[in-house]
């Protein structure tokens, strides 16, 4: 009974409706990435729990021309609520990504955000920065309005890892990022795959605390009837 609810609420948001086989987009579709997140705070509390990324396959509204619009659910039930959602650029030149930055994710608005250029390189460096403003002005975590956050990225191996979600390793390259302004000091390693996008993240934030993403199942158009898959987590 629960398979064909949740079988009619996709149906009833246009989710799954047009996915295109044997695509090489990893995020500009309609697909959701559940991931286990390990939070550690500051005070080296540990918590763990569910997040999924629902991927529409549409423009977002905010950025028509260039992101598409995917949603940070925080819970199964979010996961069929209409939201504004945040949006992630995938074309041929780079993959980049807003993480979550509600509730204890806010701090990641500090932090290298997820970003991978190709053609995939060992050896690749790249720079990125992001203006602040008003509303991300933090005076507990002396930020200010006109901080502008800048980043070094670094391709720096190609690793077979064995995740949870995959029954073999699979080919993934190491991308390490931080901060080059000396007023704050975060870091985000990650671990991208080609097929599957960014299958580990792990944060070291300016709070001190520490976030790690880790893929551990993905929800396609024909496991509509067999969402277990999902429940189990």
């Amino acid at each position: 009974m629960r398979i064909i609810l949740i079988f009619f609420q996709l149906a009833s948001l246009g989710l799954f409706s047009q996915v295109v086989k044997e695509s090489k987009l990893v995020y500009n579709k309609e697909i959701i990435y559940s991931y286990k997140v390990t939070h550690v705070s500051c005070e080296k509390n540990i918590s763990v729990n569910n997040l999924y990324l629902v991927c529409y396959g549409t423009p977002w509204r905010l950025d028509t021309l260039n992101q598409i619009k995917v949603n940070w659910a925080p819970s199964l039930n979010d996961i069929f609520r209409k939201t504004a959602g945040t949006g992630v650029i995938e074309n041929k030149l780079r993959i980049w990504m807003h993480p979550p930055r509600y509730n204890e994710f806010s701090i990641l608005e500090y932090s290298p955000f997820p970003y991978v250029k190709f053609p995939l390189q060992i050896g690749r460096e790249w720079n990125w920065e992001l203006a602040l403003g008003k509303y991300w002005e933090n005076k507990s975590l002396s930020v200010r309005a006109d901080d502008i956050m800048k980043y070094i990225y670094l391709i720096e191996s190609h690793e077979k890892v064995k995740f949870e979600f995959s029954e073999k390793e699979i080919d993934c390259y190491k991308i390490t990022s931080k901060s080059i302004n000396e007023r704050f000091d975060s870091s985000l390693t990650c671990y991208f795959n080609k097929d599957y996008g960014f299958v580990n993240l792990f944060y070291k934030n300016i709070d001190k605390s520490e976030l790690r993403f880790e893929l551990i199942d993905i929800c396609f158009k024909e496991d509509i009837l067999n969402l277990d898959s999902i429940f189990k987590y």
